[in-house]
């Protein structure tokens, strides 16, 4: 199962435009509301689909805004595989 420590991790190994203390995000909120930019959540999101070898379409991702939602998606795509 994918914690919120694991999509924290990524998204912080990715993030590189916007300066942003990973550690400052709520969980529950839009990440471009805490200052996460298009471009960072766009190499945020082909980092989760490299790691978890899963696929997040691109109608999909208007409905990715938090990274509980990112946690609850990639969690869904696995228990489709197991």
């Amino acid at each position: 199962m994918v914690t919120n420590d694991d999509i924290l991790s990524i998204l912080s190994n990715k993030i590189r435009i916007t300066p942003i203390n990973i550690s400052n995000l709520v969980h529950d909120q839009p990440l471009r509301l805490q200052g996460i930019d298009s471009l960072d959540i766009s190499v945020f999101i082909f980092a989760l689909e490299e790691k978890y070898s899963i696929s997040i379409p691109t109608s999909k991702i208007g409905e990715l805004l938090s990274i509980q939602d990112f946690q609850s998606y990639v969690n869904q795509q696995l228990a489709k595989v197991s």
